[in-house]
Formats: structure tokens, sequence, C-alpha cells
């Protein structure tokens, strides 16, 4: 479930940066570090908390009728971490200021990308296929910073993400039966 929200969430950023020299997209740590005049954005999903647990009316129903079907879904505020790192193809103030260039123009590309009202809303998150176990409602740039030596001579910028989504099990739920009769006991209890 997860895991197929930060394959999506790299997918989304792949294709915002579609055709830039040198760049590669990663999960997470994936990749290692960049090679000279090269760039690498790292993207994961770094924290999580529970909006609810499951609290009622948080379920999705399903099934025709007379096979009612439903599933719990888990509300979830998520944090996505990107980091971007483009390394100089030297050591000249002119390959680190072009180096340092390329990875403005990257972050403003990956900036742009997931400000997309489509992004932001979750509809881009949506997958075609088997059930992903996931939705995203909304995806917005929480922080981020600018281009800094992390370190040199590889440069380096930050941005943070916080999603809202629902997470599920994506096993098919099963048929729901129906309780016709309730027992009860009149009785004190300590």
């Amino acid at each position: 479930m997860l895991a197929a929200l930060e394959r999506q969430l790299v997918a989304i950023v792949a294709d915002g940066l579609a055709g830039r020299p040198a760049l590669g997209v990663v999960v997470g740590s994936q990749g290692g570090e960049p090679a000279a005049g090269a760039g690498v954005v790292r993207v994961a999903l770094s924290e999580l908390a529970s909006l609810a647990s499951f609290p009622p009316g948080e379920t999705v129903v399903s099934g025709p009728a007379g096979a009612r079907q439903s599933r719990r879904v888990l509300p979830l505020a998520l944090s996505a971490r990107l980091e971007l790192a483009r390394r100089p193809a030297g050591a000249s103030a002119a390959e680190v200021a072009a180096a340092r260039g390329l990875l403005l123009d990257d972050l403003s590309l990956v900036a742009h990308r997931l400000a997309d009202p489509a992004v932001r809303g979750g509809q881009a998150f949506a997958v075609a296929g088997p059930d992903p176990g996931f939705a995203v409602s909304s995806c917005v740039l929480r922080e981020g910073n600018g281009v800094a030596e992390a370190a040199a001579p590889l440069l380096g910028a930050r941005l943070a993400y916080e999603l809202r989504a629902e997470i599920w099990p994506t096993e098919p739920p099963q048929p729901e039966g129906e309780i016709k009769v309730v027992d009860t006991e009149v009785e004190t209890r300590p």
C-alpha cells in the first residue's frame, strides 16, 4: 500500500523531469551518489501519522445489493521527502556554477510538477489496473530549502510535501453477513 504510493510519487516526479540532462529519479536512498556532471532526485515517504483509528463511517462499501462488502480504510497524514543532488563536472568555479544552475532548474521543475492541480488534489496518484490499496486526497508543499553544499563538491536541495491519503489491504473484501438475532442477557455484572 505505502510502497505502491511511494512508487507512484516517484513516477509523477520522473514524468516532470523527463529529458533533464544526466538526472535520475529514485526511491529512497537507491542510486548512490551521482557521478561527475550528473544529478539525482531521491523520493521517499518519511513520516506518517494516523488521522483516526477506523472511526465510524471510514469504510468503502462495494458489491451488488444483497452481497454487501466493505473494507476499513485508515486515513493518514504522510510526509514525503525529496532530496535533490548535483555533482559538478569539475572543480572550477564555472563548473560549480553550471551544476548549481542545473540544480535550481531541477528544483523548480519538481516544485512546478507537484503544484499541478491533479497532483495537489490527488487525482494524479490514481492507478489503473488492480487495486493499489491507497487513495490520495491532497499533496502540498510544506517546506523546502535552496541549494547548499551537501558534501563538497556535491550540491543539494530538499523539498518536503504533506500528503493526505487513505490506505487499505489489497485483498478482496469479504462478503458481510447479516445479524438476524441478538441474544440479550439481563443480569448484573461486577
